[in-house]
């Protein structure tokens, strides 16, 4: 999983605190490539994003040691299987390592399924309710952190 996201709905790039300056300009990078190509394509790591990554590398830009090796070999992203744990793990990792705010939740899990919310909440019904749930640890344990 990544240090970073990039919203569409409001044209924003998030990217994770805490990581180094060489991170955050790969993750960067990264991000700006999606915002780039998101009107273009719907698939987050095709053809379009490696032919992207490999002209923004030969202008010098900062690119992860994976993604130097995306350019040399292509990268086709396969699409996770939608389980539920699948689903409570991505949820989890939005939430905690991301820090991304609820309402980006639906849209994360797009992204990294490949699928519309619709589709995914026709096949796993209880995924409102996952995130529910989390949003409600998330809070409680942000509650405790803040009477500590």
């Amino acid at each position: 999983m990544s240090a970073g996201y990039c919203s569409s709905e409001d044209r924003r790039i998030f990217l994770r605190s805490g990581i180094s300056m060489n991170s955050m300009l790969q993750t960067l990078t990264h991000e700006m490539i999606h915002a780039k190509l998101w009107w273009v394509t719907k698939n987050v790591h095709g053809r379009a994003f490696v032919k992207e990554l490999k002209r923004v590398r030969q202008l010098g830009a900062p690119l992860s040691p994976s993604e130097l090796d995306l350019t040399a070999d292509g990268f086709f992203e396969l699409q996770p299987k939608l389980t539920k744990q699948n689903l409570e793990n991505t949820i989890r990792y939005a939430l905690t390592i991301e820090c991304l705010p609820a309402r980006y939740v639906t849209k994360f899990l797009e992204l990294e399924f490949h699928l519309p919310y619709s589709v995914i909440r026709r096949q796993v019904p209880d995924v409102a309710k996952m995130i529910a749930q989390k949003c409600y640890a998330r809070k409680k344990i942000n509650h405790k952190l803040l009477r500590a």
